[in-house]
């Protein structure tokens, strides 16, 4: 009994879906009615990014695979229109790929579309289209891809041009030759040119395997999976009311309970609802024959159909089999089947009791729909796809299906084949002369297949789902590949290991300091050996556990295997191969996902755990890995520091530039406080961040741990390697980024020293280099030369100007010191002279102010730091001198020569500013037209722009002299009756200066004295 008493209408809304068979005829159109999921956005945001990149970077090839139906021709047709129409990218809905066409040129790319199926070759096609697209200009064509894109070139000029190979709609068969190779020469021969080429892969070149070999290896391939379609449908056809999930939830839960064998997923029914799930699965195997089957289209206008139906009903096989049927009876490879259809149903079907009669019919449209894939369907699997089923006994319903196709096989026993095997389900399906040869001898080779081609088939599959995996070397089976894991910010590398029966899997990753964690994938070849039997591994074992395959799944791979490898196969059947290749493909994708996410596990520390829905759906490893392991890291590594963003190599390395060799990039401060805070190397110090001193670094824990170390090796280099395992360890877990930068702190606070590989030291002092990490090897103690006492005594006497030391150790001197050191630092924070040197306008700097500046500012920021640091208590006087050398390398030329420049900069800050006031007045005071003022005035504004030119305090004095001068003559000029004119100048002036709130000095005071001495009438009342 049904207690659901809502209708479809109550729970779904249908949206009109206009499906388009010409993508080419209105680019508005088709970019209109293409519907972005995250998949698709992400993928065409990639692609617009790369293209705009062509000009600057050089070549681009790039593939879209995917099953038929899913929507690549669309895609590509979506990018040709937004590259070859500037003004359609601002009706581009999606925020993610309007930001990626905002980065294209501002200018129409040129385009050619290549059409596979248009002619005997694609060389031919290729020709055509590039003629196409240049029509004005004279093409000679000789049969070599190099004449095509010779004329490609002459015709784009400096404009990228966007190759887009795709196969034909309007062809009237299939795509039946091997473009591979000719495809692979294409993207090689583009390589240094500007142009950028997109290709759709359909399923004749799909696989990449063979004779298409080289399509992976000179394509960077994308996948669209085919389960894309249920966002499509879920968002864009059929959206659900929100309120009625609950609704929804009971009506899947019936159909398994009335269909026992009903195998998809609530998520993926809940998505399709009111389309029935087998629909997606068929729809490829329609389009093989039907090339304008739009399954969207067909979803939109099927639905307007149900929504006064009860909320079971379903838009199920039948009415698919309505709509194609027409179209697909005009197939010369269908006609025997039909034939044998049509006597079924005269003879057959007719003869049928009523009561049976209709279920007999879509079972027999059942039979042939799942026959266009060549390998049949079971009794369960057409009950599930027809919904046919008896609710008070739910297996009666495949009984009477079995009964049902039996009647046809004796009826038709030629025409209507049973296969069945030990240990695998019997399948029913009309027989098609052609194929039955192919499956006989795919049969013969699969049983000849050895077991382990199961775990080789399993291994491709998985890197074709998961192309973010990174093979250690190009064989396509090999049993390592490479992936990242993102968590609090880190970049953890690890690396999957597939383990085969025979071999007890690859070497330890523990030799590789880049490698953080590892996984086993337990790949099996029989029951004894898989899950069931379960395996020994430690606790601390990451480990993932498909599920048992079955036999019949087994068969299925052995012959996807030989549909992808076989040459003699592929030959002999040319002409029939291509469906039984795409169902297989279909059905092999299908075991990987239940056998590796649906039913498989993941065991960490001894514990199972299944993929959850999101990790399911991932279209990436890192992003399934990152979501499976963030509790495992959480656990494992609770004192990690939570970053503020990815950190990556770029990040590290413009980090230390920024941090410890002064020179900063832009985003230097994002990337202290995303970084360098978190993992406690700096402090803020008025605004600024400043690196920790060695006292403060030594309070973390991880570097008190390598400090460890350090004091336990004395003078010994410590390899790099070992290193890095005191700082990856737990509970720390820091990888390698942000090992890298602990390092560089502690050699930056003369602790350590880099040893590269020839055996060379990296100090302090190289920090303004760009590190070669590759060639550092280890680390040691630092070899920074120490001072003597009489050194020591030395350089504190220049430091503490007029004062003499005997030892700093002693609290007298130490007192003295610290009381010199905070009358110098109070004066320097009062001064300001570097800020005030920044905060200066460019037009007063040349090139070697500017160079002087840069070097004073590094140079004294960091003695001013660490005079803070002594003043307050956390370096002793003896370390304050010792690191005061190291800054101007023990060097007393060192020390005068950047003393000087810091005075130079001095006078030059001041000198800037006696200029700004000197040209902000005499801009201000009118022309006299007495000659000995006006020739003042010049000399003035020309000892002004020497204040800067050629700083120093004769030349501020002499400008400032001059000024006094000129404001007392230029006043004298004026009687009483100006009163007001003088009175105005002035007036501005000082406005001008409180406003400024700075601190003129001497030559302020001065001014203001010169203007005391001009008559009362003059002064500022």
């Amino acid at each position: 009994m049904n207690p659901i008493s809502e209708k479809v209408k109550d729970i779904v809304e249908v949206l009109n879906y206009k499906s388009i068979k010409d993508f080419d005829s209105d680019p508005r159109e088709t970019l209109s009615s293409y519907r972005f999921t995250d998949i698709t956005s992400t993928m065409m945001g990639r692609w617009l990014d790369r293209i705009s990149m062509v000009h600057a970077r050089g070549s681009a090839a790039f593939a879209l695979a995917g099953y038929r139906g899913v929507g690549k021709s669309h895609f590509l047709a979506v990018l040709g229109a937004i590259v070859s129409h500037t003004e359609l990218r601002a009706a581009v809905a999606d925020p993610h790929v309007a930001a990626g066409a905002q980065r294209l040129l501002r200018r129409h790319y040129p385009v050619i579309y290549v059409r596979r199926g248009t002619a005997d070759t694609l060389l031919d096609e290729f020709a055509f289209a590039a003629k196409a697209a240049f029509p004005n200009k004279e093409f000679r064509f000789d049969g070599t891809i190099e004449s095509i894109l010779t004329f490609i070139d002459g015709a784009i000029g400096d404009m990228p041009a966007i190759i887009l190979v795709d196969t034909a709609f309007e062809r009237g068969v299939r795509v039946s030759r091997d473009d591979g190779a000719v495809l692979a020469k294409l993207a090689q021969a583009t390589r240094e040119r500007n142009i950028f080429v997109g290709l759709a892969l359909d399923d004749d070149i799909a696989g990449a395997d063979g004779v298409n070999v080289d399509i992976s290896r000179t394509y960077e391939i994308d996948y669209l999976d085919h389960e894309h379609l249920y966002t499509v449908v879920n968002r864009y056809v059929f959206p659900k009311h929100a309120n009625k999930q609950d609704v929804l939830h009971d009506v899947y839960e019936y159909f398994r309970r009335v269909l026992p064998n009903f195998r998809w997923s609530e998520q993926k029914f809940v998505s399709l609802y009111p389309l029935h799930p087998s629909i997606l699965e068929v729809a490829p195997f329609i389009r093989l024959h039907v090339h304008d089957f739009a399954l969207l289209g067909f979803a939109s206008e099927a639905g307007q159909r149900v929504l006064g139906r009860p909320a079971m009903s379903l838009i199920a096989l039948d009415e698919v089999f309505d709509k194609v049927e027409p179209s697909l009876r005009a197939i010369g490879d269908l006609t025997e089947a039909f034939a044998a259809y049509d006597k079924l149903n005269a003879e057959v079907v007719s003869k049928i009791p009523i009561i049976q009669r209709l279920q007999a019919k879509l079972i027999l449209k059942a039979l042939l729909l799942l026959s266009l894939d060549g390998r049949g369907a079971s009794a369960a699997e057409i009950a599930e796809s027809m919904l046919i089923f008896d609710e008070a006994d739910p297996p009666k319903a495949i009984r009477t299906i079995e009964e049902i196709i039996s009647k046809f096989n004796k009826a038709l026993p030629d025409e209507i084949r049973q296969v069945s095997a030990e240990g695998r389900e019997q399948k029913f399906g009309f027989r098609m002369t052609s194929k039955d040869e192919l499956n006989v001898a795919l049969d013969k080779a699969a049983a000849a297949c050895p077991e382990r081609v199961v775990g080789e088939v399993l291994v491709k599959l998985f890197l074709d789902r998961y192309p973010d995996a990174t093979a250690l070397t190009e064989d396509v089976n090999q049993r390592s590949v490479e992936c990242i894991v993102k968590w609090r910010g880190s970049l953890r590398r690890g690396r999957i290991s597939f383990m085969f029966e025979d071999q007890p899997g690859n070497k330890s990753s523990k030799n590789d300091p880049s490698i953080d964690w590892g996984l086993k994938v337990e790949l099996f070849n029989n029951e004894e050996s898989s899950l069931g039997g379960g395996s020994n591994h430690s606790a601390e074992t990451l480990i993932w556990r498909p599920d048992v395959l079955s036999l019949s799944e087994r068969d299925t791979l052995k012959r996807f295997f030989i549909l992808t490898t076989d040459n003699a196969i592929r030959t002999q059947f040319s002409d029939q191969i291509h469906a039984p290749r795409q169902s297989h493909s279909v059905a092999a994708a299908r075991i990987l996902k239940r056998s590796f996410l649906d039913d498989g596990k993941l065991v960490i520390s001894g514990y199972d755990f299944n993929f959850s829905d999101d990790a399911r759906e991932s279209q990436s490893l890192t992003e399934l890995l990152s979501l499976m392991l963030e509790t495992h890291f959480e656990t494992k590594y609770p004192d990690h520091p939570e970053f503020g963003a990815l950190m990556g190599a770029s990040e590290t390395n413009n980090l230390i530039s920024g941090l410890y060799g002064g020179s900063e990039t832009p985003g230097f401060e994002d990337l202290v406080q995303n970084f360098a805070v978190p993992l406690g190397l700096v402090r803020n110090v008025e605004g600024r961040f400043e690196p920790n001193s060695f006292e403060q670094l030594v309070q973390l824990p991880y570097i008190a741990n390598l400090m460890k170390l350090v004091e336990s090796s004395g003078n010994a280099t410590i390899d790099l390697v070992k290193a890095g395992e005191t700082l990856s360890s737990e509970p720390f877990g820091l990888v390698r980024e942000a090992q890298r930068l602990a390092l560089t702190a502690l050699v930056s606070a003369r602790k350590l020293d880099f040893v590269t590989s020839k055996g060379d030291r990296i100090n302090r002092r190289s920090l303004d280099l760009r590190i070669i990490w590759d060639d550092i090897v280890g680390i040691a103690r630092s070899v920074e030369r120490s001072l003597t006492n009489d050194r020591v005594n030395e350089w504190a006497s220049r430091i503490a100007v007029g004062e003499t030391f005997k030892a700093l150790s002693a609290k007298e001197d130490a007192t003295r010191f610290r009381k010199s050191l905070e009358k110098w630092y109070g004066e320097w924070r009062r001064e300001r002279i570097i800020d005030r040197f920044e905060l200066l306008a460019d037009e007063v700097f040349n090139t070697r102010i500017w160079r002087i500046g840069s070097a004073a500012a590094k140079t004294f920021n960091a003695y001013a730091d660490v005079v803070s640091q002594t003043i307050e208590g956390d370096v002793n006087p003896e370390e304050c001198v010792v690191r005061i050398a190291a800054i101007f390398s023990d060097s007393d030329e060192e020390y005068a020569r950047r003393t000087s420049e810091l005075e130079t900069i001095r006078h030059f800050v001041k000198g800037s500013e006696i200029r700004s006031r000197i040209l902000s007045y005499t801009s201000l005071a009118q022309y006299t037209s007495d000659p000995v003022i006006e020739a003042l005035r010049i000399k003035t504004i020309e000892a002004a722009e020497l204040c800067i030119g050629d700083p120093s305090e004769a030349r501020n004095r002499e400008a400032g002299l001059l000024f006094e001068k000129f404001r007392k003559d230029y006043g004298a000029l004026f009687t009483t009756r100006h009163d007001e004119v003088i009175r105005s100048h002035h007036i501005q002036e000082k406005f001008a200066l409180l406003q400024s709130g700075k601190d003129w000095g001497a030559y302020g005071a001065l001014a203001d004295a010169s203007e005391a001495r001009l008559p009362a009438s003059f002064g500022f009342g």
